[in-house]
């Protein structure tokens, strides 16, 4: 008997499954079958749960085109999710938000009052810009 556990077994991760069956799996029904899967929960098609150990759902997620890229979407279930993401554009935006604090920094020894209400609106906008990219959209 193998005693070694999977990270699924040992709570290490959330175990993934799949709301409906695999493309495989659904042309092995019969055809009414398969229609009526199409029909009902065309919504449902690559979204995947997150179980605990337990059995229960903690999120819910799936992919969508967005223009010439995809949007990532996850439903929370229960405890609340920690986001952990490395993506181009978050870099982007880090970047600029830390650029905007050095020159709001900066700006407090500068000559002129307007040098220092330019790096707070620079540093307000990068600061929304930022917390837009993180903020849920409203679904």
């Amino acid at each position: 008997m193998n005693t070694n556990l999977t990270p699924y077994d040992s709570g290490e991760r959330a175990e993934p499954s799949t709301w409906t069956p695999s493309n495989s799996h659904l042309y092995s029904l019969p055809a009414g079958d398969r229609a009526r899967i199409l029909t009902n929960h065309r919504d449902d098609f690559g979204k995947v749960d997150f179980d605990t150990p337990e059995g229960q759902t903690i999120a819910t997620v799936w992919a969508t085109p967005t223009g010439d890229s995809w949007t990532l979407h996850i439903a929370e279930h229960g405890a609340p999710l920690a986001l952990a993401v490395e993506t181009d554009q978050l870099r982007a935006l880090l970047d600029q938000a830390e650029a905007a604090v050095d020159d709001v920094e900066r700006s407090t020894e500068a000559d002129t009052m307007d040098a220092v209400f330019e790096a707070r609106d620079g540093a307000a906008d990068a600061l929304r810009a930022l917390l837009a990219a993180l903020r849920p959209a409203a679904s």
